[in-house]
């Protein structure tokens, strides 16, 4: 089974304090890139997982994640919740963490 889940991080939607909005955005978006795949692997660990976080230099609206999933059968659309539930919680846990422990001077 596969999972394809791609999203985007805008940097113009990080708050203030931050210096540089782009490195911040592109070092967010790794991290949120690794906790997914770690989440998700931890959920279905023999699905083939892959996350593409993007950074974008825009702000404003900002869309739901993709997920695509190959090979689910019946539990497809279980799966997709159970997921978006992963993601959402996620990347709260991330944010909190991130915005405790990034330096703009990593």
């Amino acid at each position: 089974m596969k999972i394809n889940i791609t999203d985007s991080v805008l940097a113009g939607n990080l708050g203030d304090g931050w210096m540089d909005e782009w490195k911040v955005a592109k070092a967010l978006a790794q991290e949120l890139t690794d906790d997914f795949e770690s989440d998700i692997h931890d959920r279905y660990p023999d699905a083939e997982i892959s996350v593409t976080i993007t950074p974008e230099r825009s702000s404003g609206y900002k869309c739901e994640p993709s997920i695509w999933i190959d090979g689910a059968g019946d539990e497809e659309f279980e799966m997709i919740e159970k997921i978006t539930e992963i993601l959402s919680d996620t990347a709260r846990e991330t944010w909190d963490r991130f915005c405790s422990e990034y330096t703009e001077e990593d």
